[in-house]
């Protein structure tokens, strides 16, 4: 998704402003983290993934500055 142009941001009110600013200073970045029992199938868990993230159109995601 692209950023706003000037046009855009020159609309944002302060508070807007300074979330953009942080989220350049500090960008988000969710770790999770889970124990399984089990040994995983890793070809499986793969098709797995890849079908929900396909699912939920992750794959196609592209986030630039």
């Amino acid at each position: 998704m692209p950023e706003p142009g000037p046009a855009v941001a020159e609309r944002l009110n302060l508070f807007q402003r300074q979330m953009r600013r942080w989220r350049e200073l500090h960008p988000y970045n969710p770790v999770h983290v889970l124990r399984i029992a089990a040994p995983l199938e890793l070809p499986r868990l793969r098709a797995c993934l890849a079908a929900q993230l396909q699912a939920a159109r992750l794959g196609e995601l592209a986030i630039d500055a």
